[in-house]
């Protein structure tokens, strides 16, 4: 089950972002801006995936999950196959939004089916191998995407069999969505535990009461009331932590190729390779080392980790996209995508802190919803703004990446700081971890 999960979420990475191997011969084909092409790479996600994450979960929560995520996968695959077939901007946009929803379908019922499937002490490492798909998805959305273009970029067009002729570009949606139709059959066949008994909750007051008490509105809005100015700091530095990491993969292809001179093939290989093993290795040393922290009796381990994560790709990430040679720049992209990794698996532990067990999927709901709604949106979106309208040139798209780096990580640190007091207060209280 946890390998058909991981290969579903791999694939939706991949679907994801080869679109930012495909920037230069879309935007020549469609006549588009930066900026039209930075709001496609983020804001069908931001907000379409966000949202439709609410009434999923529901749906997972009360009907087949196997059979929600099988159908998911099916939609988003046939929506990435859909980009193939436009011939303008608003059929692009609306096939992003389609894959959007479909990929919203995959992470509720899918932590769903973990949390019913282990025991406590072995659901870390299943829900770990799981995320594990984000990083292999988008090392190989890089990698796979930088190849498909070399080996279809040199023709004109291509016949496909019921398609007919299509841009190279449209070819590489449809060869990248294609696979979903198979991880969706197997998704159907997965084993599909029973949903375990909600069981007693002894928190405090605020969080405390029965599970199930979390279907009264009320005790949520209680426990934002009384914690909003944590949740609304610490929600902002995670959203812009992530509106730098979207920026950057964004348009990371499109940096190699434009000022550097790279291929698609070359800037895949170098991003997708990062990716790929740099991420992993970010995202498991920042959750062992939390816990380690936290075992030391550090109450805010997890924001420890997140402020040096923060600093550490704030400085490389300034630097990266200023660097004279590809070589050389490419050598600084490898230290950013140590601490890029560092926010997977910490923020949601730092949620759990402090969050009573009933309220902790709705709560996380909504942060998944501000921090996707921030830094899907905006990431991508202000790159192409600021090459756009500020340096008027498409070389200076280093520079946009940069300021970007400078700005966001000074403003993720800045409120991490701020929510370090109240953070450290509310874990203090905590007796339900």
């Amino acid at each position: 089950m946890v390998a058909i999960l991981t290969i579903a979420n791999a694939s939706a990475f991949v679907d994801r972002f080869v679109l930012a191997f495909l920037v230069t011969p879309i935007k020549a084909d469609l006549a588009l801006t930066d900026s039209q092409i930075g709001a496609m790479l983020g804001l069908p996600f931001a907000l379409f995936f966000a949202v439709a994450a609410i009434p999923i979960g529901w749906l997972a929560d009360t009907k087949s999950r196997r059979w929600v995520i099988a159908c998911s996968v099916a939609a988003w695959s046939a929506f990435t196959m859909g980009c193939g077939l436009v011939r303008s901007y608003g059929a692009l946009f609306a096939m992003r939004i389609g894959v959007a929803v479909g990929e919203a379908g995959l992470t509720p019922p899918a932590l769903s089916l973990m949390g019913d499937a282990f025991p406590p002490a072995r659901l870390a490492t299943a829900m770990s191998v799981f995320s594990l798909g984000i990083f292999l998805g988008a090392g190989l959305a890089n990698i796979v995407g930088g190849s498909l273009v070399a080996a279809v970029g040199g023709r004109s067009e291509w016949v496909l069999p019921v398609l007919g002729a299509v841009k190279p570009w449209q070819a590489i949606f449809v060869a990248v969505g294609l696979p979903g139709v198979a991880i969706a059959v197997l998704a159907a066949f997965m084993p599909e535990p029973a949903r375990r008994r909600p069981e007693r909750s002894e928190g405090p007051a605020l969080g405390g009461g029965e599970a199930g008490a979390s279907l009264r509105p009320g005790r949520l809005v209680d426990f934002l009331k009384a914690n909003w100015p944590l949740l609304a700091t610490f929600s902002l530095a995670v959203s812009f932590f992530s509106t730098v990491n979207n920026g950057i993969a964004g348009w990371l292809p499109t940096y190699f190729q434009r000022v550097h001179g790279w291929t698609a093939q070359q800037s895949g290989l170098v991003a997708g390779s990062f990716t790929a093993t740099i991420g992993v290795a970010g995202a498991i040393f920042a959750g062992r080392w939390a816990d380690r922290l936290r075992s030391e009796g550090k109450l805010d381990a997890d924001l420890i980790v997140f402020l040096v994560g923060s600093v550490t790709m704030g400085l490389a990430a300034v630097v990266f996209p200023l660097m004279p040679t590809g070589l050389s720049s490419a050598a600084v992209l490898a230290v950013v995508n140590f601490p890029a990794a560092f926010p997977f698996g910490i923020t949601f532990a730092a949620i759990a802190v402090v969050t009573p067990p009933h309220l902790r999927a709705q709560v996380a709901a909504i942060f998944l919803l501000v921090t996707n709604l921030i830094g899907l949106a905006l990431g991508p979106w202000l790159v192409g703004v600021l090459t756009d309208r500020v340096f008027h040139d498409e070389k200076a798209i280093g520079l946009s990446l940069s300021l970007l780096a400078g700005a966001g990580h000074l403003a993720a640190t800045g409120f991490m700081l701020g929510a370090r007091a109240r953070f450290r207060a509310a874990a203090a209280h905590v007796s339900w971890n």
